[in-house]
């Protein structure tokens, strides 16, 4: 009952405000949005301010007797030349446009009449027909009032499209032209195509002529019959005729362009130059607006009286086209040709982005708006096309849902599970509170699949769906584009500076704005501010920075040791016991094979085979013969970082991991520790005891419960774990949204790995003599072992210093790591000088075993096994 007085409460607000609104526009005097950008140019006022009135035309051209009449207001410049200048606006425009220009040409003795059209300015603004016929007629009408028999016109923007048209109808009229920035063939209109043109005109009627008038503006927006005739005037109009009118056009033509015309490109110029027999060409480095500038607009004008001396007055032969810069022209932002096949056609290249989009909806948005910027592809059609393809990606999510519950539903537990009550009433609640759920999707990385998804499995009504997702999409999608249009020059440029121009500083500087932009999405909610925090906090500590940073610093280091020690390939003799030294892709089971057993946690192999029930029921004859029991620990036979770990506590857990895993894995017995060290060991084979390089004490991460906090929020207030959230988030992600009771405890991991979130930390104060000795047996029970890491789990660290009550997982060859560096606490000076030691005891111990007679593989065998590992490996990232 509340809400209803709040919502009668902002109904009557709105209508109160709106009627204010209205009665503004009316009685406050008239605002035309154009003035703020013309104001300096209407400085320079104009001596002589009249108007002619003349009859209404149809869009053929024709008087409309019913229609009252229209009156054409115009400002007039004096001159003392014989043929005047009659200079045109565009859309939006008036005659204040040509203010700068008017007083460079009244200083040059030119005679210049400049008119408000019919619908703009000070002229009628209500009127049958804005398109090209109608205010060519009116041009004429205009002449005739004032008694003008022939003139030369400066077009800007639009209007040369009237004159084309005049000089479709009175020829004799035209005694020269001048297109400042002028359209003219249907081709260089937008997409090129009648159709989708006026289909977005009529979109843009109904945003910028009938939404504002629900809208509460107070004329901030404009008036009404300004925002109609911006919209009118193009919607009336028909560019097809055009190119014939260029083709016959009858007078001389002197064309002045932008080369950073974004609205209508430098091409069109020169198409228009190409058509018209005998035309001058001028591209400026300059943008559409050019004329609106004060030394610019002098230029403009200086060209232009130079013009009418010479082939209107004189009769002189056309000059070539000239240019102010040919390299602008030929390059507007990008240093390569990025660009749609023409050839593709209009629908083509709707084609091709709203495809793009369903593989990565933001890498499109990004590229549209880099080819928008480029002037490559039309605004509307980008923006239209990525807006299409997402809204069809999220409707397609949806009826995956869809079909996913249709198909649970005909399964006899589950389907009545859909049935009940309560997913009845999820799907209500979504339906009244899902849009919230919809927008935010559209904001934050990652949760567009599960809420799409899950709406169609909830059986939430589509068409609230559709309307959430379509509102939701025409806020995002636009933003997106803009500003990879707007920002992409300067993100692009430090990129050119560094790597030159080419494809590399194109593509690093689309995914730089791939990555600002969804950084930008995530700022918009709590949560998101805090990933983000996480991510940044990440840069402080080495144990979090990218590979390519991390090891960077050792890449000097490796090519010395590869020079010195006569090939990279000598790391592959450290451990001539283990297949290439275990540099990767090495067999697990075969490494635990020659240890003593006794010290390594039980475990079987599952071998590939095709008949998946089959394989099933060898997985479990094998736990069984060896005598292993739930739960147990399944992983890859050759994996690294945890990849692929699962715990599973039943049989339907290994059931499914037989399924998703077809190549060859391990079975282990779960040692419930509850702690894991890695002890990592080397010794020189000239030597007879090995030692302990380092020990690695991991600590594993849990969440405590406080009531209150859900699991995501849990982990986003620690200041650790909020820098893992990806990684946790994956692993959680049906927890997320659980409210964990006070003292509950959730591990986030159960892999002794720090890429799966454990904490690795300098665990010297496990070492003891009786460990080191103890381990020295072990590996030397190992023949053709020197070097690598033992993963063990243990319960009691005493226990351990005694060389006792610890059992081996896993056994790390040539590639693993010193992984106490990864310990927070340690100074960047200290990982590297492990790090250091570490390397070049690898490729002594290996140059030792090759001088003894051990195999060396080549570089070409080692990169062939990165190939295979990669290909071949578990596509699981996130373990248990």
């Amino acid at each position: 009952m509340k809400k209803r007085p709040a919502l009668a409460f902002g109904l009557a607000t709105y209508g109160l405000l709106l009627l204010l609104s209205h009665g503004w526009q009316v009685y406050a005097p008239p605002s035309n949005p154009l003035d703020r950008l013309t104001a300096h140019a209407a400085a320079t006022g104009a001596p002589h301010s009249d108007f002619v009135l003349v009859s209404a035309r149809a869009s053929n051209g024709r008087p409309v007797a019913a229609a009252p009449g229209v009156r054409i207001a115009y400002e007039e410049w004096p001159g003392t030349s014989e043929v005047p200048i009659v200079a045109l606006h565009g859309s939006p425009g008036r005659s204040r446009t040509f203010g700068y220009f008017a007083s460079a040409l009244t200083g040059f003795g030119q005679r210049l009449v400049a008119p408000d059209m019919p619908g703009y300015g000070a002229s009628t603004h209500a009127i049958p027909n804005y398109g090209f016929v109608a205010q060519a007629h009116y041009l004429r009408d205009l002449l005739d009032g004032l008694r003008i028999e022939r003139a030369v016109f400066v077009c800007y923007s639009l209007s040369s499209g009237w004159l084309l048209e005049l000089s479709r109808i009175a020829p004799e009229r035209i005694a020269g032209a001048v297109f400042v920035s002028g359209i003219g063939v249907q081709e260089g209109e937008g997409s090129g195509s009648y159709a989708f043109e006026h289909f977005k005109y009529a979109i843009g009627y109904v945003l910028a002529v009938w939404l504002p008038e629900l809208l509460p503006h107070f004329g901030m927006l404009g008036s009404h019959s300004y925002r109609n005739t911006f919209i009118r005037s193009f919607y009336d109009a028909d560019q097809r005729p055009l190119r014939a009118a260029l083709t016959n056009f009858p007078a001389p033509l002197l064309i002045l362009h932008g080369a950073d015309d974004a609205l209508v490109p430098a091409w069109v110029a020169e198409e228009h130059a190409r058509i018209v027999s005998g035309s001058e060409l001028v591209i400026f480095d300059d943008d559409h607006y050019m004329i609106f500038k004060p030394d610019r607009a002098r230029d403009l004008a200086r060209l232009t009286t130079d013009f009418l001396n010479r082939r209107v007055r004189s009769n002189e032969v056309a000059r070539l086209p000239v240019r102010e810069s040919l390299s602008h022209l030929n390059r507007n932002v990008l240093p390569v040709e990025l660009d749609l096949d023409p050839a593709l056609g209009l629908l083509g290249r709707l084609g091709v982005i709203v495809l793009s989009t369903f593989v990565s909806e933001d890498l499109t948005c990004i590229s549209a708006g880099f080819l928008i910027r480029e002037h490559r592809l039309d605004l509307f059609t980008g923006v239209f096309a990525c807006f299409v393809g997402i809204f069809l990606g999220d409707l397609g999510l949806y009826l995956l849902g869809v079909a996913l519950r249709r198909g649970l539903l005909v399964l006899p537990r589950l389907g009545g599970l859909f049935e009940g009550q309560r997913m009845q009433s999820l799907a209500r609640r979504f339906d009244r509170e899902g849009w919230k759920l919809i927008v935010a999707s559209r904001f934050l990385p990652g949760t567009r699949l599960p809420v799409y998804v899950g709406a169609g499995i909830l059986g939430g009504q589509a068409s609230r769906l559709a309307l959430f997702a379509l509102l939701a999409g025409l806020i995002w999608t636009p933003l997106l584009v803009l500003l990879a249009a707007f920002l992409g020059p300067l993100v692009l440029a430090p990129f050119e500076f560094l790597l030159g121009q080419g494809w590399l500083a194109v593509a690093l500087a689309i995914l730089l704005l791939f990555y600002v932009f969804r950084t930008m999405a995530l700022l918009l909610t709590g949560r998101g501010r805090l990933i983000v925090l996480g991510r940044l906090a990440r840069w402080r500590h080495a144990e979090f920075w990218p590979p390519w940073i991390f090891y960077a610093p050792l890449a000097p280091l490796v090519v010395w040791l590869t020079v010195r020690y006569r090939g990279f390939g000598t790391l592959s003799a450290a451990n001539p016991g283990i297949r290439d030294g275990g540099f990767i892709n090495e067999s697990k089971a075969d490494i635990l094979d020659c240890l003593p057993s006794a010290w390594v946690c039980k475990y079987v192999t599952v071998e590939p085979e095709a008949n998946l029930k089959e394989r099933r029921r060898k997985a479990r004859a094998r736990m069984a013969g060896a005598g292993l029991d739930f739960p147990v620990i399944l992983k890859p036979d050759a994996a690294q970082r945890g990849v692929g770990l699962k715990l599973a506590r039943e049989p339907a857990q290994l059931d499914r991991y037989v399924a998703e895993h077809p190549l060859r894995f391990l079975i282990q017995a779960y040692h419930a520790g509850p702690r894991e060290a890695g002890l990592f060991y080397v010794r020189h084979p000239d030597q007879s005891h090995g030692r302990l390089f380092s020990i690695t004490d991991k600590q594993f991460p849990v969440l405590t419960g406080d009531g209150q906090s859900t699991v995501a929020e849990l982990i986003l207030g620690h200041k650790r774990y909020r820098m893992q959230y990806s990684t946790f988030a994956k692993r959680h992600v049906e927890r997320l949204d659980r409210i964990l009771a006070r003292g509950e405890i959730l591990p986030l991991t159960l892999a002794g790995n720090h890429y799966q979130g454990t904490m690795f930390l300098d665990g010297k104060a496990l070492w003891s003599e009786a460990l080191e000795r103890q381990v020295d047996r072990i590996a030397q029970a190992f023949p053709g072992f020197y070097f690598g890491r033992f993963d063990v789990r243990f319960e009691d660290a005493a226990e351990l210093r005694q060389g006792r009550g610890f059992q081996i997982v896993e056994l790390n060859g040539a590639t693993s790591e010193s992984t106490n560096v990864y310990d927070p606490r340690m100074r960047v000076a200290e990982v590297y000088r492990i790090l250091y030691r570490q390397w070049i005891l690898l490729f002594q111990i290996g140059d030792a075993n090759r001088k003894r007679g051990a195999k060396v593989t080549s570089v070409f065998s080692l990169v062939g096994d990165i190939g295979r590992y990669l290909l071949g490996r578990t596509r699981s990232i996130i373990s248990d």
